[in-house]
């Protein structure tokens, strides 16, 4: 029960400082600055974010919060009141939290120095290609939409406007602190994210050490370093590779759990509720690895009979639902229920449609995250085959427990997604690579015992499979960005002539052209108007218009192609001969369009 009472505490920790936070970011805005979220261009259409509530609503909700924050706040001092509660319970976590610390350290001097010579050269090319593809990859609608939509607009609207997923709201929110300092598109998205790969990468490395060996964790790390998601959204500005760590961090909290009960269990405890609130704050997907985490979880406590663990995992769970639930109250204010669960990614689909197309969706899903897409499935299938066979004769219980639960990653996720009816992104299930990569690093220290009888050989190997594997990593990466290249090549083309031109009121209807044209424009003048449809009493300088349409007719202007790629066409607008005695204005004022 001592663990109970640490959860609870936990608990009210985290929903002092939610409820703080929440009331902080609504009290600094009153109702009618969330009204400005109505008819927002977003993603060449306009989304309706009227705010779901009234203004009355809005106040009553507001004056909820700030009264749980209060009662929290009070319920937390007074608890900090009693010494040998929360302050005991604090001592205990920071105790066990430095005593793992220590251990993670004891594992990395465990390791030779070959061995520490082979993880720098990893390490170093994971960090070079990591960095080379931060400047140079193409810049995605993603994370346009993200930056300009999103952070760009301030906290408000990255914790409140949710019109798709495209929202990985505590991502964003710290992509808009490092807005604050510097407004500049790679310091404000993508190096978060490097930052974050780099240090999750490293103590990913350390736990795997902790949990394995070194054959198994450099086999594991640095293959999902390299792998397509692995290595893509290690830059990107996205929040995925959050979503990797924290699911990370939850697994091996689950491990220790398992496998040593008695030992570091408030530390254990504190990571599951931690990363999972933060997971699911990240992105609404990181359900998939936390039921995977549950159901292992409670297989295991119910087997072994530990009726006080099951109770604090139902507690846990109540925690983890009422804290991210109330994280996402603003969206749901604002963006409403539907947005999250209603949204065409995670909506279900019928029976006929869902089974008719599920095999080859997730054949080629499975193939595409981990770099072939025909094969991949059949690597997949071979690597837990394999590796099933390998831990029935597994001496080592704890590395049978991490084989098992890596499967029980792999596998479970394609139950949820069954139960759901839904086709999700192949990037959502992207994580499960470094659970695929764990198996195959057991079954290749496994095996490389019975078929190398010299250490040296099997040592020398795994740098030399992991540097051809991140060749064809990197290949396959160039390969899938030559259009991307060419596409941001044309649209900078055109973006060119338009600022060579000045251009301030410009119609932009391609669908491929209009988010990065936006960025690109509003980098340099914010106040340059841009829309995607033509609006009445607006007299556009320029328009860009998909190559097989035709311009739109404007009042008292006539159009004139200046520029063509084979995708678009760019015309200009001047004042028509017949219309040249009437004043600019009146020309503005009469201006009505419509398409041909």
């Amino acid at each position: 029960m001592q663990q109970t009472k640490f959860l609870w505490i936990t608990g009210l920790i985290s929903l002092t400082v939610i409820s703080v936070y929440l009331t902080l970011l609504l009290h600094s805005h009153s109702y009618q600055a969330f009204l400005r979220f109505a008819d927002i261009e977003y993603n060449n259409t306009f989304y309706h974010a009227t705010p779901y509530v009234t203004g009355t609503t809005y106040s009553i909700f507001r004056a909820f919060l700030s009264i749980l924050c209060i009662c929290a706040l009070f319920v937390l001092l007074h608890a900090c009141a009693k010494r040998n509660t929360i302050y005991t319970e604090l001592a205990h976590l920071r105790k066990e939290s430095r005593a793992a610390r220590l251990e993670l350290f004891i594992a990395w001097n465990r390791t030779s120095y070959n061995q520490r010579l082979i993880v720098l050269l990893l390490g170093s090319s994971v960090l070079i290609a990591r960095v080379f593809y931060f400047f140079n990859y193409p810049v995605s609608d993603d994370e346009i939409t993200s930056y300009n939509f999103f952070v760009s607009k301030g906290i408000t609207y990255v914790s409140s406007y949710y019109p798709l997923p495209n929202n990985h709201i505590l991502y964003n929110s710290i992509c808009w602190i490092f807005h604050q300092l510097h407004v500049n598109f790679y310091w404000t998205s993508r190096l978060p994210t490097l930052l974050i790969s780099g240090a999750g990468t490293y103590l990913v490395y350390l736990l795997l050490l902790r949990f394995s060996n070194f054959t198994i964790a450099t086999c594991a790390v640095f293959i999902f370093c390299f792998s397509p998601y692995g290595l893509e959204y290690a830059f990107v500005g996205r929040g995925y590779f959050l979503l990797f760590y924290l699911a990370s961090i939850s697994f091996f909290a689950g491990i220790q759990l398992i496998y040593e009960p008695n030992k570091h269990k408030r530390l254990s405890w504190f990571s599951i509720i931690s990363s999972s609130i933060l997971g699911f704050y990240t992105v609404p997907t990181f359900l998939y690895p936390f039921l995977s985490l549950v159901v292992v979880l409670t297989i295991s406590f119910v087997k072994h009979k530990r009726k006080n663990d099951i109770l604090n995992l139902a507690v846990a769970c109540a925690i983890i639902a009422l804290c991210g639930t109330l994280l996402y109250t603003p969206v749901l204010a604002v963006s409403g229920l539907q947005s999250l669960i209603g949204n065409k990614y995670v909506a279900a689909k019928n029976a006929h449609e869902f089974w008719a197309t599920f095999l080859p969706f997730y054949s080629y899903s499975e193939g595409f995250i981990t770099g072939q897409e025909r094969l991949g499935i059949w690597f997949t299938a071979c690597i837990i085959i394999v590796c099933v066979y390998v831990l029935q004769t597994e001496k080592s219980s704890k590395i049978r427990l991490l084989g098992i639960i890596s499967c029980a990653y792999v596998l479970l996720p394609f139950l949820f997604v069954v139960a759901q009816r839904v086709l999700t992104p192949a990037r959502v299930l992207s994580y499960r690579v470094l659970f695929l990569a764990l198996l195959f690093g057991i079954c290749y220290d496994r095996l490389s015992n019975v078929l190398f009888h010299s250490r040296r050989v099997w040592l020398v190997l795994i740098p030399i499979g992991i540097f051809l594997y991140g060749i064809y990593g990197i290949f396959h990466t160039e390969q899938r960005i030559y259009p991307l290249r060419v596409a941001d090549q044309r649209i900078h083309t055109v973006y060119q002539l338009l600022h060579a031109k000045n251009s301030r009121r410009i119609l932009v209807n391609s669908r491929d052209y209009v988010l990065l044209l936006y960025h690109y424009l509003h980098q340099q003048d914010p106040s340059i108007i841009i829309n995607t449809e033509p609006q009445p009493s607006t007299a556009y300088e320029y328009a860009v218009i998909d190559y097989d349409k035709h311009p739109p007719n404007f009042v008292g202007l006539s159009a004139k192609e200046v520029y063509h790629d084979g995708y678009v066409r760019v015309f200009s607008y001047h004042v028509q001969q017949s219309a040249a005695h009437l004043p600019y204005q009146q020309i503005l004022e009469k201006t009505k369009s419509a398409y041909r």
